[in-house]
């Protein structure tokens, strides 16, 4: 391995292409975004591992049929947080950080978060230093667009929401604002619930959502603001239903941090294990190429889409796209 490395604001302005603001500055100070990179023997291995993991008959897809999965994987993060719920003299929870530049409950933190020491920066393989060094660059993703997207917004709807710690992250930034999370499972509603009940700055709404049974009785208000984080990824080319559904609403803007297999390079060879393992995993496939198709057509506005280079093992999994309606 080489030398200890460290990803700087200077790294994250030229991946995300633009000046970055003194909030965000600040959040990746907090961060400790150091690592190692592989030698080319390593790097080689690594390879060979993942095209093993893909050779495999077994592999688990993705769609409507893994609602129970779902359901009892953040059965087990609620489970956790009730554990963890044994209010201090301040109103919080003991495990819950009071402040707000840090104040994600460990207990609510999807368990697919440092599965595997080995992440990907900039069509490399890294190993970072600290646990945390893939949800936080996740956040970072996250700080850079809430702040340029949502901090004076009233309404905000996530949907796939699992756990809630991505609303979480979202109310840092806008501490005023009505939200809401939506899921498919019951046991994310609970979760909310609980966040909400335990924690009067939270504030969550939540309801249950299917991207595959759309509810169109439920009305989006106007003018706000919608994000995916990693969810509409199991959806695979199932997606126009949802697609519809926010169309036929007046909402501002959609902001999506998801795998978008139109940002990899094919001829890559670390981009192309992750095409094949999204394709193995029947994630998300065609969105943007549809998103692009409805724009020719006048029915919304693309404005933005991008690659972050970040991602895990196996999947360069968190791509940006922010839309609105014409």
């Amino acid at each position: 391995m080489s030398e200890i490395k460290k990803i700087t604001v200077t790294d994250f302005e030229e991946v995300l292409g633009e000046k970055i603001s003194e909030y965000l500055k600040q959040k990746i100070d907090e961060y400790d975004f150091a690592y190692y990179e592989f030698s080319k023997e390593e790097e080689e291995e690594i390879i060979q591992k993942i095209e093993q993991h893909l050779g495999k008959e077994d592999f688990v897809k993705a769609g409507k049929h893994r609602r129970d999965q779902w359901e009892k994987g953040w059965e087990e993060n609620l489970k956790n947080l009730d554990e963890a719920i044994l209010l201090d003299k301040n109103g919080f929870p003991k495990t819950f950080r009071p402040s707000w530049a840090k104040f994600s409950p460990q207990e609510i933190i999807p368990k697919y978060f440092a599965k595997h020491d080995i992440l990907r920066w900039k069509q490399k393989f890294v190993k970072p230093l600290k646990k945390n060094f893939e949800l936080n660059s996740l956040y970072v993703i996250q700080d850079w667009l809430f702040d340029k997207y949502i901090r004076n917004v009233e309404t905000i709807y996530e949907f796939g929401c699992g756990t809630g710690h991505n609303l979480l992250h979202a109310r840092e930034i806008n501490q005023d604002a009505e939200m809401w999370g939506l899921d498919w499972t019951k046991s994310s509603q609970e979760i909310i619930k609980k966040l909400s009940q335990k924690n009067s700055k939270y504030r969550f709404n939540s309801k249950n959502f299917d991207y595959f049974n759309p509810d169109y009785d439920f009305k989006l208000k106007d003018d706000s603001v919608v994000f995916t984080v990693v969810s509409l990824e199991q959806v695979g080319n199932d997606f126009k239903k949802f697609i519809d559904y926010l169309l036929k609403q007046n909402v501002g803007l959609c902001i999506h941090i998801e795998p978008i297999i139109e940002h990899l390079d094919e001829k890559n060879k670390i981009d192309n294990l992750s095409i094949e393992y999204i394709k193995k995993r029947n994630y998300l496939n065609g969105y943007l190429e549809h998103l692009r198709n409805l724009e020719s057509k006048g029915e919304l506005k693309i404005l933005k889409a991008q690659r972050s280079y970040i991602g895990s093992m196996f999947i360069d999994g968190y791509s940006v796209i922010v839309w609105s309606k014409n």
